[in-house]
């Protein structure tokens, strides 16, 4: 009886990636449609936790899209890709700066106010903004994004950076999701708003 041959892991890993990249994608995608909508389902999963900002589901899908095609062989789909994580690189960091502006200075931009009012659950955080430290794992994400499609597929040490993004991007996702599996979620009693369930299971995916 001939064994059925095996499936090498390059193209194993060439099918997974693409498939998370659209899992995350299509996460961010059913956020902002409930927030467009009014009614937040997926967002939030429990009137106990914090729900996806629109912020955070506008990169999410950005960063999915840019992932989604695992070799970008035309400059078409390449330039598309680096857009997409671009922008997400941009909206996190633009994000990012303003939680510093606010917590040093006590300057307050609200550029995500464009999205959706900012709201207090009654449980000590504000709705509808994206956490500090979201905005620095999106950042982390987006970067290592940019940096793998514009030169990381070529050069060792571009390469180098943005695995090493990723994986310090990997480990905190998974910090977060492990606090919500035992119920001790991070950040809920810290005046920080905490990253939401969502939010880490698409930053894993990712």
């Amino acid at each position: 009886m001939e064994k059925s041959p095996e499936m090498p892991p390059g193209r194993v890993l060439g099918l997974i990636t693409p498939a998370a990249a659209g899992a995350a994608a299509a996460i961010g995608a059913t956020v902002a449609v409930e927030w467009a909508a009014g009614v937040l389902g997926i967002a939030r999963l429990s009137e106990k936790f914090v729900p996806m900002a629109p912020s955070t589901a506008l990169c999410t899908v950005l960063l999915g899209a840019a992932l989604l095609p695992r070799r970008p062989w035309s400059p078409f789909i390449r330039r598309a890709s680096l857009s997409a994580s671009g922008a997400a690189l941009l909206l996190a960091l633009s994000i990012l700066a303003e939680h510093a502006l606010a917590g040093l200075l006590g300057l307050h931009i609200d550029l995500e106010r464009l999205f959706t009012p900012a709201r207090e659950s009654g449980l000590g955080f504000v709705t509808g903004r994206m956490s500090p430290v979201t905005a620095l794992l999106l950042s982390a994400l987006a970067a290592a994004t940019t940096i793998w499609r514009g030169r990381g597929e070529r050069d060792r040490l571009p390469a180098a950076c943005s695995q090493a993004l990723a994986a310090a991007a990997l480990f905190a996702s998974s910090v977060i999701l492990l606090g919500y599996w035992y119920e001790v979620p991070l950040f809920y009693e810290s005046g920080i708003i905490p990253v939401a369930l969502p939010t880490g299971a698409a930053c894993l995916l990712l």
